[in-house]
């Protein structure tokens, strides 16, 4: 049994910082009758060795089952026999509140606190690790109060629930099961020389960065009022984040390097700087002739999901800037016509006087995102023919726009299109993230990503 998506022949992998040695490739296989690709997430030495060295079919005594399996043959030595190899499911527990409904028509609500999973087994790189692993996951619900809130990376071993709590999850009448690998335990770490000392699979460049801040940033800078999460009484915001670090999500661990504007980002794969390079983590980017007085925190994945890295906003910090400016828009219309058309560019300190861009609130919105994580985007409209806004999002305003002169002479909206997608109740111009790698004649092309 192996672990394997299917991806789109297109994509580009970026290799996890959970590598260990451990080949991770893109392999052919035949699926009832069919051939395709995929990227093989887990389960290689029982394929193949640490050296990406296959094993032949008469090699079974030298795989590995990095699952835990069960194998038994129906018939013996007889012609017809036949081998079987189950690979049974292994436990996960998720934290659930259930929250009463104030209307009497309807019933009670249960909220999962989802990534805050606990499982107790681990793929086997040796032949003495322990069995009990599978990626195949029976999922259960730990039932936690609604009061006090319940603090994420509360339950970190099974042996912390209380067995009063746990209840089977079910889909209809059956047990709910999903697929969720596990790849490997984090590497701790103070700071990059630690990070130096960890193996970096290929394409990495030999370099992983000591990622400080693994979780998203919910307050404003210490000493200035802060919001979503509170600290105790006589605790710093600084000490509560610290703590919240270290308690939630481990501390700090050796991770991909970040990226930066323009760049793919997806949990998992690569996260976006949160400053924006120039040394503070409040610097705001200047577009050149414009003057700069509210803070603009660094980048942001858009889509949260899967995306690109895009200038990120603080929604509080107001939308002070420039008087909007008028320019005109001419697009090909039907049969052969030319459309004229106008565009007002709106202009907001919080989102560095870009031409068009404003301050964005990305979706979901429940829980709602931090006012420090929101987006900047050209605003766009939906409703505009697809040619306009293809001619609106694509063109740099004004022609050698440069930012703090990190794209001196580029068109940092090259091959962006509008579209509503992550955005709550708006839309921007941005890149697609079907399409990654870009296409470097169409879109734009960050510097030393060429």
């Amino acid at each position: 049994m192996i672990n394997c998506p299917v991806l789109d022949d297109r994509q580009s992998v970026t290799p996890t910082a959970l590598w260990y040695g451990i080949p991770h490739p893109r392999i052919e296989l035949w699926y009832r009758t069919k051939q395709g690709s995929c990227f093989l997430a887990d389960g290689w030495l029982a394929l193949g060795d640490f050296n990406r060295r296959l094993y032949n079919a008469n090699s079974d005594t030298a795989r590995l089952n990095m699952f835990d399996v069960i194998s038994y043959t129906v018939g013996g030595d007889a012609p017809g026999s036949r081998t079987t190899v189950v690979a049974p499911v292994s436990k996960m527990y998720v934290p659930k509140v259930t929250v009463a409904s104030q209307d009497p028509t309807k019933g009670a609500s249960d909220i999962r606190y989802t990534g805050d999973n606990v499982t107790d087994a681990m793929p086997r790189y040796r032949p003495t690790d322990p069995p009990g692993y599978s990626p195949l996951r029976w999922l259960w619900d730990l039932a936690v109060p609604q009061d006090p809130h319940y603090q994420q990376g509360s339950f970190k071993r099974f042996d912390q629930m209380d067995p009063a709590n746990l209840s089977n999850r079910l889909t209809g009448n059956a047990p709910y099961v999903k697929d969720f690998p596990l790849i490997g335990v984090i590497t701790r770490c103070a700071n990059d020389g630690d990070c130096a000392k960890v193996a970096a699979a290929p394409g990495l460049d030999g370099k992983l960065s000591c990622n400080t801040t693994p979780f998203d940033l919910k307050f404003l800078t210490a000493g200035l009022p802060f919001n979503d999460l509170f600290p105790p009484a006589g605790m710093t915001v600084d000490a509560y984040r610290q703590q919240l670090i270290d308690n939630q999500e481990g501390g700090a661990r050796c991770d991909v390097p970040a990226v930066a504007f323009g760049e793919f980002c997806a949990p998992g794969i690569a996260r976006c700087l949160t400053n924006a390079a120039k040394g503070s983590p409040d610097e705001k980017p200047n577009v050149e002739g414009a003057a700069s007085t509210t803070a603009l925190l660094g980048y942001t994945c858009q889509p949260m999901g899967t995306g690109y890295c895009y200038f990120r906003c603080d929604s509080d910090a107001g939308t002070a800037g420039k008087t909007a400016q008028t320019i005109p828009i001419q697009y090909a219309g039907p049969g052969g016509t030319v459309k004229n058309d106008t565009a007002s560019l709106a202009f907001e300190n919080r989102c560095g006087n870009m031409p068009g861009y404003k301050c964005l609130n990305p979706s979901p919105t429940s829980p709602a995102v931090p006012t420090r994580l929101r987006v900047c985007l050209r605003s766009c409209d939906t409703n505009k023919p697809d040619p306009y806004n293809v001619k609106y999002c694509g063109e740099q305003t004004p022609a050698n726009l440069a930012i703090d002169g990190r794209f001196p002479m580029s068109n940092i909206q090259k091959g962006m299109s509008c579209s509503n997608r992550g955005i709550d109740g708006a839309a921007g111009c941005q890149w697609d993230p079907a399409y990654e790698p870009r296409e470097p004649n169409l879109n734009f092309i960050p510097p030393g990503k060429q």
